[in-house]
C-alpha cells in the first residue's frame, strides 16, 4: 500500500516457472478507493467475518502469500434524502511508469478529490454512449410501453454484438484498415496495389468495384470478404482448450479496434442478425464462410478476421479433439444466402461462374465408407506433416498459405473455383452419408449444432440434418435457376460427383433398400475425397455442367431428403430429431429410434418439410407433448426421465455370466481388470471402465483372444447401451441435460413459427388456420420469459439466458445463441419484409404495447426523436421508425432536404431502399401505419 495516496498493489515477487532461471515480475495489478473520509483498508478478506460480527477491524498496510482484495470499512450518517458517493479503481498489468503516473494523478491537487469523481463519471458517461452507440447502430433501441421488453431488446443486440461484433462508421471502410488487414493475411499482397488514388473511407460496394477493376482476383476475392467489425471478443463453450474470453474493442490510441474471432457454430448465426442493419456486407458474410470451408465439403472449427484455423490432437488435453461440425455448415449458410439474395438480389447468381473462391487446406482426411462402416467413431486422420507445413510457411507468407493451393504448397497460387461449386460440394458430402429413411449420418466425429447430443457421432443419423439440406437445395435451386442458361464450372472431380449422384438419386424411392443406396452413395463419396485428396491436376480440371443438371440434382435430392423427414413423422404427428444406426448380421442397415426432441419439431417447421396442415397438426402435439414445461408456458430440450440408480449401474446379469466361460474364467481366476463381484454376489465390471475404449486397452494388456475381446465387447454394450448414449441429453441436469429449458432452442421455435405464420399469409391459407398460428406464437412468445417475475424466472427478466434447470431459475447469461433468433423474430413480427431488395411493411404479428404518452428518446442514429402517444418506436438500418396500428398500411419518409413523400401501401421501391439499406444518410425518419394481424 502507497501510504499518501492509498494505492494498492498487488504483485508477485517473481514470477514462478519450473526452469532453475531468474524471472523477474515487473508488471503488477492496483486498487484505489476515492470519497470515503478517512477509511479502514484492508488488503485481505480474513477480517471480514468479525466486520460482519459488528468488531473493529484494523488496517492492513501489507501482506504476504494470501488472495489480495482491497476492502474500506467506515461509518457514513446520511440525513434524509441525502447521499453519499465514493468508487473503486481497478487496474491490471501497470509496469513502474504507469503506477508512479497514477499515484501522482491521486495524490495531486484537487484531482485527488470532487474533480477525479467527476473525471471518472465523466468517462463512465462516454463508455455507456459508446456502448448505446453500438446498440443503437444494431438497431437495438426500441420504444414501446413496457420497458422489460425494451431492455430486452436492448440487451439481445447487445450480446448479439459482443458474440460477432458490429460495423463502425456507419458500415464504411477505413481504407488504411483494408490495407492493413491485406497485410495481415497475404503480407505481399499489398504491394500489388497502387494505393495513392485510393479514399480515406469509401462504401463497401466502392470498395469490390476498385477491387474488381484492378484484374487482381486475390485483391478482389479479400476485398469481397472483407468485414470491418469491432466489440466482437473471443467466444465460444468456456470448456474448450483455445476459448481465453478475450474482450480486445481498442487500439493503444484510443480507437476501435477492428477485429473478430469466434468458432463457427456462433459467429454466422450473430452475424445474421446484425446484416439485416447493414445488409451491404451481406455478401461479405456468405463469401467469407464459403471460402473457410474445405474440398471435402466441410469447414474448420474457428473464424477471425485473418481467416480461419482449426483444431489439431492433444493427447495431454481430453478436451482437444478433431473433427468436422454437421448442420451448422447448412443451416447457417442458407440463411446468409436467403438474407444476401433478399436485400441484393442477383449478386450471388453473379459470382456461380468466376472463379473467385477457393478452399482451406485442413489438413484432415476423411476415411473412405469402408472404414467409416467398421470405425465409426474414429473417420478421421491428421495429417500432422502437413499441418507443420502449413503453419511454418504462415509464418512467411501470412495465412493465405492456410488455403488449398494450385500446386506445390508455397511456389501456387490458391485453387479457385466458382461459387457455384463451392455451394455443391458440402451438398454433395452431405448425401454421401445419406441413408434413407434415417437421415445424414453424422461420422465426422463432432455434434450437430447442440453439443448435447455430442455422443451420438459415429452412430447417430440427423433428421435435424436432412431436413435443413432439404431447404438448403432449395435455396441453391433458386440462385442457379436465377443465374441465367450458362453452365456452371467444376472440377472434374466435382462434375463426377454431382453425375454420378444424381443417376443414383433417379432410382425410385419406394424400391431401392436403405442399405444399398447408403453403399452406392457411400463409395461416391469415397471415390471424390480420394480424387481431391490426391492433389492430380486432371481431378481439378475445369469442365462446363448445365445448369439443367445441377437443377435436375437438387431436385432429386430434395425428394429424397424430404421423403425422409416425412418417414420420421410419428403417430403422435410429431418428429423424430435422431436414429441409430447399425447393421444387422446380414448387413441390411437397422435403426433405433431415440427419445423425442424439440430440435427435430424446430428443424420439421423451419426447412418447410411440412405443409401448413401438417405444421399446425406438429405444433397442437407439441403442447400436449412430455416436452411441456408447464410452469414455464414453454418447453424442454428433452423429456426429463430418472437416470438408473448407482447399485443399478454397470450390473452384469446372472444369466449372462451363466452363458460366458469367459467370465466365470476371470471371476474364478480373481482378475478384478473387468469384472469383480460384490459382497451381495453381483457381477459388475471394474469401475475404471468407463467406455470401451478402457475396456479393449484392458483387453489388450491381458493379451485376451480376439473373440474373447469381442465377446466382452459385445455384452459391454449390451450392459451400458452407449450406442444410445447422448452425451448431456441422456446423463446431465445443467446445461442442456435433461428437464432442462434450452432457451436457443426455444428461440428457434419462435422464430420458425413467425416464419410459418408469414408463409401461410402469403399463400391464402384460411383465416381459421392463420389465428391457430399466431396462438401458437403467442404462447410460444410469453413462455420465453420475458413477462416472468424474478422468482418465476430466476433472474431479472430484461436479460436472455441459456438455459433453466428443473432444479433452478435461469442459469449463464446473455452470451446465448439466443439473441439471434430473437432479433430476427421481432423484426418479422414488426412486419418488416425484404424481398427483391425492397422494403415493406406488412401486418405487424406482436408490435408490442403503444405509448400512453408521447416521449423523446434516441432511435437508430438519432437522438432527441419523438414517438408519439399511440406509437412505438424502433428503428431500420440506423434510421428511426415509428409504427401505429390503423386500418390500412401507408408510410411517410422524411428525407434530409426536409422532404417528406408519402410511400403507398407502406411498399418502398428500389432506390429508396438502397438508400435505407445503404445507410446514406437521405432517410432521416419513417412514420409507418400497419395493420394487425387479426383485424
Amino acid at each position: 500500500m502507497l501510504d499518501a495516496t492509498n494505492l494498492a498493489l498487488f504483485r508477485l515477487s517473481s514470477i514462478p516457472i519450473d526452469r532453475a532461471v531468474p524471472n523477474e515480475a515487473l508488471r503488477c495489478n492496483v486498487a484505489w478507493v476515492r470519497g470515503l473520509e478517512s477509511p479502514t483498508l484492508l488488503l485481505s478478506d480474513r477480517q471480514l467475518a468479525a466486520f460482519r460480527r459488528g468488531e473493529s477491524v484494523q488496517g492492513e498496510r501489507s501482506t504476504r502469500g494470501v488472495p489480495g482484495a482491497l476492502l474500506a470499512a467506515t461509518e457514513v450518517e446520511l440525513a434524509p434524502s441525502a447521499s453519499a458517493d465514493w468508487c473503486f479503481g481497478l487496474d491490471a498489468g501497470l509496469d513502474a511508469r504507469q503506477v508512479v503516473a497514477l499515484e501522482r494523478r491521486l495524490g495531486g491537487g484537487d484531482r485527488a478529490g470532487p474533480a477525479l469523481q467527476e473525471a471518472i463519471a465523466s468517462d463512465l458517461a462516454a463508455d455507456r454512449a459508446r456502448l448505446y452507440s453500438h446498440v443503437a447502430a444494431a438497431d437495438g433501441l426500441q420504444v414501446t410501453e413496457d420497458a422489460v421488453e425494451d431492455a430486452r431488446q436492448l440487451a439481445n443486440a447487445l450480446f448479439n454484438a459482443m458474440r460477432g461484433g458490429t460495423f463502425v462508421d456507419n458500415g464504411r471502410v477505413d481504407c488504411a484498415d483494408f490495407r492493413d488487414y491485406l497485410g495481415q493475411v497475404a503480407p505481399l499482397l499489398p504491394q500489388r496495389v497502387t494505393w495513392d488514388d485510393w479514399p480515406e473511407t469509401c462504401s463497401r460496394g466502392q470498395l469490390v468495384e476498385r477491387a474488381e477493376h484492378s484484374g487482381d482476383l486475390d485483391l478482389e476475392r479479400l476485398a469481397r470478404e472483407y468485414l470491418p467489425l469491432t466489440f466482437s471478443r473471443r467466444h465460444g463453450d468456456p470448456s474448450r482448450p483455445w476459448n481465453q474470453f478475450v474482450i480486445d474493442t481498442q487500439t493503444p490510441d484510443g480507437a476501435a479496434r477492428l477485429r473478430y474471432e469466434g468458432n463457427w457454430r456462433d459467429i454466422f448465426q450473430n452475424w445474421e442478425a446484425l446484416l439485416h442493419s447493414f445488409p451491404a456486407f451481406a455478401e461479405a458474410a456468405v463469401v467469407k464462410f464459403v471460402n473457410a470451408t474445405t474440398r471435402d465439403g466441410h469447414n474448420p472449427y474457428r473464424v477471425t478476421r485473418e481467416g480461419f484455423d482449426w483444431e489439431v490432437p492433444d493427447l495431454e488435453d481430453p478436451w482437444a479433439y478433431i473433427g468436422y461440425w454437421g448442420d451448422h455448415q447448412v443451416i447457417y449458410l442458407q440463411r446468409l444466402l436467403d438474407l444476401c439474395e433478399s436485400y441484393q438480389p442477383g449478386t450471388l447468381a453473379q459470382l456461380l461462374r468466376r472463379p473467385l473462391f477457393v478452399f482451406a487446406d485442413v489438413p484432415y482426411r476423411l476415411a473412405g465408407y469402408s472404414e467409416l462402416r467398421t470405425r465409426p467413431n474414429e473417420t478421421i486422420s491428421f495429417d500432422a506433416g502437413r499441418d507443420a507445413e502449413i503453419r511454418a510457411q504462415v509464418q512467411e507468407s501470412g495465412n493465405e498459405a492456410r488455403l488449398l493451393p494450385a500446386g506445390p504448397r508455397g511456389s501456387a497460387a490458391p485453387r479457385r473455383v466458382g461459387l457455384g461449386e463451392k455451394l455443391l460440394i458440402p451438398i454433395l458430402g452431405k448425401l454421401s452419408h445419406f441413408v434413407k429413411d434415417l437421415g445424414i449420418w453424422m461420422n465426422t466425429q463432432r455434434p450437430e449444432w447442440n453439443d448435447a447430443n455430442n455422443a451420438l457421432v459415429g452412430h447417430g443419423v440427423s433428421v435435424v440434418t436432412t431436413a435443413y439440406l432439404a431447404r438448403h437445395c432449395e435455396t441453391v435451386r433458386g440462385l442457379v435457376a436465377n443465374s441465367g442458361d450458362a453452365p456452371i464450372p467444376m472440377s472434374v472431380a466435382g462434375a463426377q460427383h454431382l453425375r454420378e449422384t444424381t443417376a443414383v438419386l433417379a432410382d425410385d424411392i419406394t424400391s431401392v433398400t436403405a442399405r444399398s443406396l447408403l453403399d452406392r452413395l457411400g463409395e461416391l463419396g469415397t471415390r471424390y475425397r480420394a480424387a481431391v485428396y490426391s492433389d492430380n491436376e486432371a481431378t481439378h480440371r475445369v469442365v462446363d455442367v448445365s445448369v439443367d443438371e445441377v437443377l435436375r440434382f437438387l431436385d432429386r435430392a430434395r425428394q429424397w431428403l424430404l421423403a425422409t423427414v416425412a418417414a420420421n413423422r410419428r403417430e403422435d404427428g410429431l418428429v423424430h430429431a435422431y436414429n441409430l444406426l447399425a447393421f444387422d448380421d446380414a448387413g441390411e442397415v437397422t435403426a433405433r429410434r431415440l427419445p423425442l426432441m424439440l430440435e427435430g419439431q424446430v428443424a420439421a417447421l423451419a426447412s418447410g418439410a411440412l405443409s401448413t396442415k401438417e405444421a399446425v397438426e406438429l405444433l397442437d402435439a407439441l403442447a400436449a407433448s412430455p416436452l411441456r414445461r408447464e410452469d414455464l408456458g414453454s418447453y424442454l430440450l428433452y423429456p426429463d426421465r430418472e437416470l438408473p440408480a448407482f447399485l443399478a449401474k454397470a450390473v452384469v446379469g446372472e444369466d449372462e455370466v451363466e452363458r460366458s466361460d469367459l467370465l466365470r474364467r476371470l471371476l474364478d481366476e480373481g482378475c478384478e481388470q473387468i469384472v469383480l463381484c460384490d459382497g451381495a454376489g453381483v457381477v459388475r465390471f471394474a469401475p475404471h471402465l468407463h467406455n470401451a475404449e478402457r475396456l479393449a486397452r484392458v483387453c489388450e494388456q491381458l493379451a485376451l483372444p480376439k473373440e474373447e475381446c469381442e465377446e466382452l465387447a459385445e455384452l459391454y454394450e449390451r450392459v451400458f447401451d452407449h450406442a444410445a448414449f447422448t452425451g448431456r441429453s441422456g446423463a446431465f441436469f445443467g446445461y442442456e441435460g435433461l428437464g432442462c429449458v434450452y432457451w436457443h432452442m426455444v428461440s428457434k421455435l419462435r422464430l420458425a413459427v413467425v416464419e410459418l405464420w408469414r408463409q401461410a399469409k402469403d399463400s391464402g391459407v384460411p383465416e381459421t388456420v392463420l389465428t391457430q398460428i399466431q396462438q401458437h406464437y403467442a404462447d410460444i412468445r410469453q413462455g420465453l420469459g420475458v413477462d416472468l417475475e424474478p422468482a418465476q424466472y430466476g433472474a431479472f427478466s430484461s436479460d436472455p439466458y441459456s438455459h433453466t434447470p428443473s432444479q433452478a431459475g435461469v442459469r449463464q447469461p446473455g452470451m446465448t445463441g439466443q439473441v439471434k433468433e430473437d432479433l430476427v423474430a421481432r423484426r418479422l413480427e414488426l412486419g418488416l419484409r425484404v424481398e427483391q431488395g425492397r422494403l415493406r411493411f406488412g401486418e405487424a404479428l406482436h408490435p408490442g404495447r403503444a405509448l400512453a404518452a408521447a416521449t423523446e428518446r434516441s432511435l437508430g442514429a438519432a437522438t432527441g426523436c419523438e414517438v408519439a402517444a399511440g406509437a412505438i418506436g424502433f428503428s431500420v438500418c440506423g434510421v428511426p421508425v415509428t409504427l401505429r396500428i390503423g386500418e390500412q398500411a401507408d408510410a411517410i419518409v422524411w428525407m434530409d432536404d426536409g422532404r417528406a413523400i408519402a410511400i403507398q401501401a407502406a411498399q418502398f421501391d428500389r432506390d429508396m431502399s438502397l438508400a435505407l439499406f445503404g445507410r446514406t444518410g437521405q432517410i432521416t425518419r419513417i412514420d409507418v401505419t400497419v395493420r394487425s394481424a387479426g383485424d
